[in-house]
């Protein structure tokens, strides 16, 4: 009888810690009304600072919460997550929601890379000329007074500018928008400036990524917390911008002389197994492709672009072995390397040498040296250092700090 009262004590007596997130949770005044669509509180089985019990999930946030994750992800149905969206921004146009939903006042910055000069002009500067875009390359420039861009989202990198949604960010001087705006040569990396309050955004990535914080199967936390992202739909009223023009350092002439230049690998048209193809085949290309890498890559420039052509590329790695040793499928090492590197997917039995594999193998050895120079003629054209450049940073900080500089502020130290 005493172990039957004790059990019932302990299963209806609240923990200490239940207790405690009662206390704190206890007079929060509901974000919707009770027979809102989503409920009192959205997303509430993720929260810790909703009354308990909580409510669950309806089917409809589910969905809202698989999308969201999705838009911060980057992935799935392009439509399905702009609709997504849209209920959620209808939800706090309505006043309901508001702690996750309503986004912080002040600015919002958008990142945009890889735009041709024209495109800069017609889509996101507002006729500010091609001509002065590219006048004073590698060095950004200021644009007061852009106005309204009617598609911010023409550039996106995930959906291809097929949505409404624009993604913006209110830090923008973390390091870690170098990805967002790391451009080729000959295009142009634009940063716009938009007032939160004077246009359709939504969303509180800090409130986002607490809840984010709880719910790791919806939404990844730290990206959340790391990117503070707001979202817009449709046009957006732009403040000013900066934008930086990428100029190559190597015209397109000197790079088509360059690959007709470039020793060609003559392989035999049919390969036997048991053929070796003697060094002397490859070493030609293989002594060209360092002296262009020698000629055209400066000292200073990233050491992960020397390594990434010279140590992390199959194709030169190949090259190498080849122009060392020759090509001999029957060498465990050869064949171990061509068949994890070179000939990924292919499905072949490794213990058998048969007449499609050695086809394969033939029309990979001639595609050596193209696979090498389209890498390193795309970090040719990309050596010459711009204003703020370190050797050893990621490639896109030197463009974020520039544009950042136009609109006098400082990229941010690193987070350890």
């Amino acid at each position: 009888m005493r172990l039957n009262r004790l059990l019932r004590y302990l299963l209806e007596t609240e923990s200490w810690e239940q207790a405690s997130s009662r206390r704190k949770t206890e007079g929060v005044p509901p974000e919707a009304p009770e027979d809102a669509p989503l409920g009192q509180y959205l997303f509430a089985p993720a929260r810790s600072d909703v009354p308990t019990p909580k409510e669950k999930n309806t089917d409809l946030e589910k969905v809202l919460s698989r999308d969201l994750g999705r838009h911060f992800e980057g992935e799935g149905d392009i439509a399905s997550v702009e609709k997504s969206l849209v209920t959620l921004m209808g939800f706090e146009k309505q006043g309901m929601y508001k702690k996750l939903l309503s986004p912080p006042a002040g600015r919002a910055y958008r990142f945009i890379k890889n735009i041709k000069p024209e495109r800069a002009s017609e889509l996101f500067l507002n006729g500010y000329s091609a001509e002065n875009i590219v006048s004073n390359p590698n060095v950004a420039f200021y644009v007061p007074n852009i106005g309204i861009i009617d598609r911010p989202s023409a550039s996106s990198t995930v959906a291809r500018g097929e949505t409404n949604i624009s993604s913006w960010t209110i830090s923008p001087t973390k390091p870690n928008f170098a990805d967002f705006c790391s451009t080729r040569p000959d295009l142009v990396a634009i940063l716009l400036v938009a007032d939160i309050q004077s246009n359709e955004f939504f969303l509180n990535p800090d409130n986002i990524s607490n809840f984010a914080q709880a719910d790791r199967t919806a939404l990844d936390a730290s990206l959340v917390k790391r990117e503070r992202e707001v979202i817009a739909y449709g046009p957006v009223n732009v403040i000013e911008a900066s934008a930086i023009y990428i100029k190559p350092t190597v015209s397109g002439e000197e790079i088509d002389n360059l690959r007709y230049r470039c020793p060609k690998i003559e392989v035999p048209p049919v390969l036997d197994p048991e053929m070796v193809i003697p060094s002397s085949v490859f070493k030609p290309a293989y002594d060209y492709v360092n002296a262009c890498v020698e000629k055209y890559l400066p000292s200073d420039v990233d050491s992960y672009v020397l390594k990434y052509i010279t140590t992390d590329n199959k194709f030169y790695i190949l090259l190498k072995m080849c122009a060392e040793n020759g090509f001999d499928i029957t060498n465990p090492q050869t064949r171990s390397y061509v068949m994890d590197n070179i000939l990924i997917g292919y499905g072949y039995n490794t213990d058998e040498v048969t007449a499609r594999l050695m086809r394969d193998v033939r029309q990979r050895l001639t595609e050596i040296t193209d696979s090498v120079f389209n890498r390193l003629i795309q970090e040719i054209k990309s050596a010459e250092p711009i204003s703020n450049y370190n050797a050893g940073q990621n490639n896109g900080i030197p463009i974020q700090k520039e544009l950042l500089r136009a609109l006098s502020l400082k990229i941010e130290k690193a987070e350890l």
